[in-house]
């Protein structure tokens, strides 16, 4: 049997989106209803509104959380539910601002979209609203269609490459924003005309008590005591284009215990190559954090003087916690990604090349970070 290369099941899954995308939207257009104006709607005569975001991307799903903080703020009585994929559904579960919250799960795609599909309809949404701000998304759409709110609305689609996303909604806000304009406002422009204006652009995620004990446990196993200062080194990402050289994070890492710090490794649930090198390279067991969820990830950066990680899902967990940040940065650009907080971007984005970053040049932000937040150890 021939083995197909990575760009000919790329090319052949292209075709099949295409494909499915010429039959789906049409469907979505059937008795869609009559085009509507922001001008019209009043969010403040609603019960009910769901909200649509980036259902896996975790850095995606963090960045909404300033917008929907802001609509409940200024619509306190409007009960706000959010659909989030499984493996994000962590970021949204502690959230104050939301009354429902509707996790699309894992196993068989079309079974678990069409039982979220169901039970957001069975909810009985005023309102649609979509927060797109990189690509469109059939998903989203399907579910913004299938949501039976009588209003439907997002940005124009034609900004992200998929005019044809806009037969689902029937209220199309034009994003007048530059290209080069930050995640955070781009994703929450669209509430602009009604009303909604993000004054606080901190992103959000409440750990809870269960996720804050399993840290006080790993940080207790790793014997890393309450005074103990320690950073922790995330050196894994998803994308290929941001992945510094994990020799590069060693040297990093032995400079951080040169300075009087524990240095503690931690990995995602398919980074155990990267872990095993480590092992490999002399880093003790107990500096290697076992796998943890995204809220435990967060409870224990909260009791951290420092991370240091890819531009990566990571780093904006690490922004909710206040811990101060050393972000590497490739092909996305800091202005447009970098989330609020203590971050000092080491960033090599004209040429979109993260491997270009010297180890000397991170650990002179570590050194400067550190010293310019609480001081050595």
């Amino acid at each position: 049997m021939t083995r197909r290369s990575p760009a000919a099941v790329r090319h052949v899954r292209l075709g099949l989106a295409r494909g499915s995308r010429r039959l789906l939207y049409p469907l979505l257009a059937l008795d869609a209803g009559p085009q509507r104006q922001p001008s019209g709607i009043r969010f403040e005569a609603m019960r009910r509104i769901v909200v649509l975001r980036e259902l896996y991307t975790l850095g995606d799903a963090l960045v909404a959380t300033p917008a929907v903080r802001a609509l409940h703020r200024a619509y306190p009585d409007l009960e706000i539910g959010l659909v989030a994929g499984w493996r994000n559904a962590a970021v949204w579960r502690h959230n104050p601002a939301l009354s429902r919250l509707f996790v699309l799960g894992a196993g068989v795609k079309p079974v678990r979209f069409a039982e979220t599909a169901r039970d957001v309809r069975a909810w009985g949404p005023d309102a649609c609203l979509t927060l797109v701000s990189i690509r469109c998304h059939a998903t989203l759409d399907m579910l913004a269609r299938m949501s039976g709110a009588p209003v439907r609305i997002r940005y124009d689609a034609e900004r992200f490459g998929g005019a044809h996303s806009n037969v689902a909604y029937n209220c199309i806000v034009p994003l007048r924003l530059p290209r080069e304009a930050h995640q955070i406002d781009v994703c929450s422009g669209v509430l602009q005309p009604f009303g909604v204006e993000v004054v606080d652009r901190s992103l959000e995620l409440e750990p809870g008590p269960e996720a804050e004990e399993r840290a006080r446990q790993v940080l207790r196993a790793a014997e890393v005591e309450d005074a103990t200062p320690f950073v922790v080194i995330h050196p894994g990402s998803k994308q290929v284009h941001n992945r510094w050289p994990l020799e590069r994070f060693l040297e990093v890492r032995e400079h951080c215990v040169r300075a009087g710090f524990r240095a503690l490794l931690s990995f995602g649930p398919s980074e155990e190559r990267a872990r095993a090198w480590f092992v490999g390279s002399g880093v003790p067991a107990h500096d290697l954090l076992p796998p943890l969820a995204i809220e435990e990830l967060a409870a224990l950066l909260r009791r951290a003087r420092l991370l240091v990680c890819p531009d990566t899902g990571v780093l904006h967990v690490g922004a909710t916690t206040g811990v101060p940040i050393v972000g590497l940065y490739g092909s996305g650009d800091p202005a447009v990604w970098q989330p609020p907080g203590r971050i000092r971007a080491v960033s090599d984005h004209a040429r979109g090349n993260v491997r270009a970053i010297e180890s000397a040049c991170v650990i002179r932000e570590v050194e400067e970070l550190i010293a310019c937040t609480a001081g050595p150890p």
